[in-house]
């Protein structure tokens, strides 16, 4: 989305990306797997397609909206 600042969103990505091996602790507790386990990176790696799916479906909606109250008439004031 245009209103995201897109190194703030960038920075997001490569948290997400590896927090699990940076923090391997947290995430055998969260988990009961460890970053390395090939089920945790298959079920993480799902995870973060799914949430880059919803961006990208909110983003694609908010465009939609948006270009939606641009053709929109406008009325006159009362």
């Amino acid at each position: 989305p245009a209103d995201l600042d897109p190194g703030q969103l960038r920075l997001m990505g490569f948290a997400l990306m590896n927090y699990p091996r940076m923090l391997p602790q947290i995430t055998r507790m969260s988990t009961g797997m460890t970053p390395d386990n090939p089920r945790f990176v298959a079920r993480w790696e799902a995870l973060l397609r799914e949430l880059g799916s919803w961006l990208e479906e909110a983003a694609r909606r908010k465009r939609v909206v948006s270009k939606i109250g641009q053709d929109a008439p406008t009325l006159p004031a009362p």
